[in-house]
């Protein structure tokens, strides 16, 4: 929902446009002027602009779409390759985070360990770990609201997000040392506050820097 709200502001220049009045010009135009958007915030703003205008089609408010023959605008940023670590890279940052002291080492252990995202890693609460039958649950994350706040949402961020996974001998000691004598509440927390993927994901482009990894 504040996904969509920050993409909305994006559509502010012609947001207020009747839906009768659009046009294709006018919307490839609008386009052209904002290719300096990453190409994942351009992949959103045609999705939200495209499904409005469907649905206006479909409650026969307008008889054509005027998106039909524009295709996804190509973003003018970079792209920065992005590739997973090699087995030895691995090794080698486990090996400093279990031997140095780093801020969140024990969330990108568990991430290292389970392939889980950074936000269901910090939605953790120590109810979602079974140590009787081995188990660890998977039901909520941690996304941002509309002020870039930390907001614990009731579901994984996709359907088949929800999941139960068997804890490995690492997984289980970690979050046993974790959660320590904690009854109940969020395994995670810094300054008594949810933990958000940015904080983590700053301190892990440092790590790497640092450790030349």
């Amino acid at each position: 929902y504040y996904r969509h709200l920050e993409t909305l502001k994006i559509l502010k220049p012609i947001y207020n446009i009747p839906l009768q009045d659009a046009h294709e010009t006018q919307i490839r135009a609008f386009f052209n002027n904002n290719l300096d958007y990453s190409q994942s915030v351009l992949g959103k703003v045609y999705t939200l602009l495209n499904s409005t205008f469907k649905e206006a089609v479909r409650r026969k408010i307008i008889a054509l779409n005027p998106m039909e023959y524009i295709k996804t605008p190509k973003s003018r940023q970079e792209v920065i390759p992005v590739r997973a670590l090699t087995v030895e890279e691995q090794k080698k940052l486990l090996t400093v985070l279990q031997a140095e002291d780093i801020n969140y080492s024990e969330q990108m252990i568990l991430s290292l360990s389970l392939g889980l995202r950074m936000g269901e890693i910090n939605a953790l609460h120590v109810e979602d770990v079974n140590f009787n039958f081995n188990r660890l649950t998977i039901k909520r994350t941690i996304s941002k609201g509309e002020k870039g706040e930390a907001i614990l949402s009731a579901t994984t961020k996709t359907r088949a997000g929800t999941r139960t996974l068997t804890m490995t001998d690492t997984v289980r000691q970690l979050l046993e040392i974790c959660i320590g004598d904690k009854a109940s509440g969020l395994i995670f927390t810094h300054n008594n506050k949810m933990i958000t993927t940015n904080q983590v994901n700053a301190q892990f482009s440092r790590l790497l820097k640092k450790y030349d990894i």
